[in-house]
């Protein structure tokens, strides 16, 4: 598979997983605690999901930028390569 491709993949796989975990967490947290305790363990979870979100958001930009710079070095005419 084509290494930016395999690399935004990783980020995706790595967001989902975190959104799992969160749900999870969720669940238990509203069965453990009290509800005004359990919405502060909540904004919490949520807010560390968010913070995911924006690194795997971040992630993929970066090499979808990358990707495109490597298409359009590749795209270049180069007399050197040429045998």
């Amino acid at each position: 598979m084509n290494a930016y491709l395999q690399e935004m993949k990783n980020a995706l796989t790595s967001y989902y997983s975190a959104a799992r975990s969160c749900a999870q967490k969720v669940q238990e947290a509203r069965k453990m605690y009290q509800d005004d305790v359990a919405k502060e363990a909540i904004k919490k979870l949520y807010s560390q999901l968010e913070a995911s979100k924006a690194a795997s958001i971040n992630t993929i930009n970066e090499v979808r930028e990358k990707a495109i710079d490597a298409a359009n070095r590749w795209g270049v005419l180069d007399g050197d390569k040429i045998n």
